[in-house]
């Protein structure tokens, strides 16, 4: 019952953005997750510690009312009453622990799911109540034993993968993580929380076509969440579906016009379709939603040196951007590029050997500004360009 309550804290880091890239296949948390309640029947202001011959059920009701408006205190209160009134009543029991550990009792709240494991040792909601807060407790190893408890006790218990998948996830043992979330989806693929983290998952792992109906599925069922809708317009460029992207992309710039990304990414999808002249109008609005907005300056410097060969424009984009950040990794390691396009358009081996150099000189510039995301690109290219010199030099030599 609710188990909702039980995945809320950890689906909450994994849903976040995986960060807060404006790439194409990133994504950024651009929404709060809804209130949860229900609808108890009881009048405002109504005195609800005052026996009104209420049954266990209307009691957990209460607590859970309360639960979720963060009166931890009249919530245990009324759990406890819930109990009291049925001591087997194992969903009074859960949610008690869950609101000893809002209020950072966790002796208490791992107190009350023993107290419940004894009153039904085979009940798969308890051990995954008991790892989730074994992992919140830093306890990992104790987490995933509880978590297979639980399969122990049901192996369909959807919601045990699921926890091992997020376990796995935290400690970015993604390719693990992946196969318990697909567990959990065949077992359970009509639940919410499961084909969220399974989704993000296979985003993050460039799975974008299998990703893409789990996404669709999610947005028909919430279709103003506009993270879930960000994540499907994600799924679809990087599955190159590149229409059915910016379908998605200009639903979302006009839910939210102050947003950079969004234009970035419509400037992406334009590009990817060799719409060069729309690319340049939605890099430029992404520019001006956002004058600090690096990476459309970096995008829109990319697409002049690898696409259209413009290397004066692209050096007037990146000038633009150093003023934004005059420390920044990106700017020499691009101008490094535009040296490395333009020793390949040359016939001249000699005038190709000066140009590789001055593009490697770039590079090391980027190098030293020790930034990890440009880092392996700078190095990638230095290699690259250290093999053309070799050729041409051969070439020159007579070989």
């Amino acid at each position: 019952m609710k188990k909702i309550l039980i995945v809320l804290a950890m689906l909450s880091l994994i849903y976040t953005g995986c960060a807060t890239s404006e790439t194409s296949t990133g994504t950024k948390d651009i929404t709060a997750p809804d209130t949860i309640g229900i609808d108890t029947g009881v009048v405002i202001g109504e005195d609800t510690t005052v026996n009104h011959n209420y049954g266990p059920k209307d009691y957990y009701d209460l607590g859970y009312s309360h639960y979720t408006n963060k009166e931890y205190d009249l919530a245990v209160n009324m759990l406890k009453k819930a109990i009291a009134d049925s001591s087997d009543f194992i969903s009074a029991y859960i949610l008690l622990s869950h609101t000893y550990e809002g209020m950072g009792l966790n002796d208490a709240a791992k107190k009350t799911l023993l107290d419940a494991k004894r009153k039904s040792p085979n009940n798969p909601e308890i051990y995954y109540s008991l790892g989730r807060l074994y992992y919140d407790m830093g306890e990992y190893s104790k987490a995933d034993e509880m978590y297979y408890n639980a399969i122990k006790a049901d192996s369909t218990y959807a919601y045990a993968y699921l926890g091992l998948g997020l376990d796995c996830q935290m400690r970015n043992e993604k390719k693990k993580s992946i196969d318990f979330y697909r567990k959990a989806y065949k077992l359970d693929p009509k639940n919410e929380e499961v084909a969220i983290a399974y989704s993000k998952s296979l985003l993050e792992l460039g799975k974008y076509n299998d990703a893409i109906p789990i996404l669709e599925w999610l947005s028909s069922q919430h279709p103003r969440d506009l993270q879930i809708k960000l994540n499907l317009g994600d799924a679809y460029s990087g599955a190159k579906k590149y229409d059915k992207a910016l379908v998605i992309f200009k639903q979302l710039a006009v839910s939210m016009p102050k947003y950079a990304p969004i234009y970035t990414r419509i400037a992406q999808a334009y590009q990817n379709l060799k719409q060069y002249n729309s690319a340049k109008k939605y890099y430029e609005k992404a520019i001006e939603v956002n004058p600090k907005s690096e990476p459309a300056y970096y995008l829109y410097a990319q697409m002049y040196i690898e696409k259209l060969k413009n290397f004066t424009k692209a050096k007037l984009i990146l000038d633009r951007a150093e003023k934004v950040n005059p420390n920044s990794a990106a700017v020499p390691v691009l101008r490094g590029d535009i040296y490395l396009y333009k020793a390949g358009k040359t016939s001249s081996y000699s005038t190709a050997i000066k140009t590789l150099k001055k593009a490697i000189a770039y590079y090391k510039i980027g190098l030293s500004k020790n930034d990890p995301s440009w880092s392996n690109y700078a190095n990638s290219r230095i290699r690259y360009a250290n093999k053309r010199i070799k050729f041409y030099t051969q070439k020159i030599e007579g070989y």
